[in-house]
């Protein structure tokens, strides 16, 4: 390959992960996956919001070097594909789910939030629940106690209101004892 190849191949990948600071990644091995089953494989990714690029990995570790992420070539070694998405955690998702489904994938590492992270801890992260679902719950447990107090607030008054309610009910029925036996 030309050194000018070398050099546009580079240029090309460094746009392509010029988010990857921001956005993460995940690095898996591909050994052994069929031409139909990388397709599939990028189908599925790509419904999950994840995109799958087949890299050379000397040419892109000159990339993320360009890019101040040089920390990920450790994961680089025999075929490698590199998974971006929108969010790290939702491309940890996709892959560990497609791991499952597709032998020959073979998760290496991820990074994010400026760390490269280990194949155990790309699963860990990708067994916690989604973005949405986290803000949730957080919500629900904030909004919780202040429900719980405006209920206390409001059983008060209702309580009181009973109250009143069998007062004024023992009244009348008192009133009307004392009316009916002297008829």
């Amino acid at each position: 390959m030309s050194r000018k190849l070398k050099e546009t191949m580079v240029k090309e990948m460094s746009e392509r992960f010029s988010e990857v600071r921001r956005r993460g990644c995940v690095v898996v091995g591909f050994q052994g996956l069929d031409g139909m089953q990388a397709v599939r494989l990028r189908r599925r990714l790509s419904e999950r919001g994840g995109r799958m690029t087949v890299v050379r990995n000397r040419l892109l570790a000159l990339s993320l070097q360009q890019l101040g992420v040089p920390e990920i070539e450790g994961l680089l070694e025999g075929p490698s594909a590199v998974i971006t998405a929108e969010d790290p955690v939702q491309a940890f998702k996709a892959v560990t789910e497609i791991m499952r489904e597709t032998p020959g994938i073979t998760l290496r590492g991820g990074y994010a939030d400026g760390k490269v992270l280990d194949a155990g801890s790309v699963q860990k992260i990708a067994k916690l629940p989604d973005r949405q679902t986290l803000l949730t719950q957080f919500v629900t447990c904030m909004v919780a106690p202040a429900q719980r107090l405006a209920g206390c607030f409001n059983a008060v008054p209702a309580q009181l209101a009973s109250v009143l309610g069998q007062v004024k009910d023992g009244k009348e029925k008192e009133s009307k004892e004392k009316e009916s036996p002297g008829s």
